[in-house]
């Protein structure tokens, strides 16, 4: 393979911020009177949304909501009510606000409300390392979405494979110009070699913060010839499955 400038796509940490809004729509009405009863600890504290939304459960059973986004719907002082029996968890201030499925309970610092993952702000969730087999098979499978882009010129389904936030803020044209000094050589920048090869991580895969999460950070070599190609990759654990954030690749001698 043909010597490469360093070719990455990231998304930069002030990026995991929730945009800043272009337009306000704030719920608002008159209460003549409001109980709330004590929420559950587990659901006590500040929660951020995957998609930007934030979520306020103070233990006195009130609670703030900010849906985030260009048009935003917000409850300030709105009451907690957690429905265990019918799995819902709403937030309301006069009868108006949001009323979310609880998909999956917290969990440490983790829990999914109508298919958004939530986590807490200062607990987040902890992540365990995979195996070893796992992790080889998880930095091959990105090297191989990662050839099938470049020898196509087409990356929209490797574009589909990163975080969701990424995928918002970034266009697959701009992932592609990421990658173009390997676009542009495809057939000197074909890695299809690497799916019968092994990874050599240095230093050892690790569990990091990245922004306000927690990544799954891989780096190393493959010994592709002429050249080495060296990898940096950084995943976020989104739905369940391992989410590329941050992908660096290049080849040495």
């Amino acid at each position: 393979m043909k010597h490469s400038p360093q070719n990455y796509f990231t998304l930069n940490n002030n990026q995991l911020n929730p945009m800043i809004a272009l337009c306000l729509l704030v719920l608002v009405a008159l209460a003549c009177s409001r109980s709330s009863k004590p929420a559950p600890s587990e659901y006590v504290g500040f929660w951020i949304g995957a998609n930007g939304a934030t979520i306020d459960i103070r233990a006195n059973g009130t609670g703030d909501y900010d849906s985030g986004g260009s048009v935003k719907t917000t409850v300030s002082g709105g009451t907690v009510d957690v429905n265990e029996a019918e799995k819902t968890l709403s937030i309301k201030f006069a009868g108006m606000g949001p009323t979310f499925k609880i998909d999956k309970a917290p969990d440490g610092a983790q829990m999914t409300l109508s298919g958004v993952v939530y986590k807490k702000r200062g607990g987040v969730a902890t992540l365990e390392m995979p195996p070893d087999a796992e992790l080889q098979d998880l930095a091959r499978r990105t090297m191989m979405d990662l050839n099938d882009a470049i020898q196509s010129g087409d990356f929209t389904a490797f574009h589909k494979k990163t975080v969701k936030k990424l995928q918002e803020q970034k266009t697959a044209e701009q992932l592609k110009d990421a990658f173009k000094d390997f676009v542009d050589n495809p057939e000197n920048s074909n890695f299809k070699s690497i799916s019968g090869m092994k990874a050599s991580f240095e230093p050892a895969p690790k569990i990091e913060t990245y922004g306000d999460d927690q990544a799954l950070s891989l780096n190393g070599s493959y010994p592709t010839a002429p050249k080495v190609t060296k990898f940096e990759f950084k995943y976020f654990k989104e739905d369940g499955s391992w989410k590329l954030v941050n992908i660096r690749v290049r080849t040495t001698d």
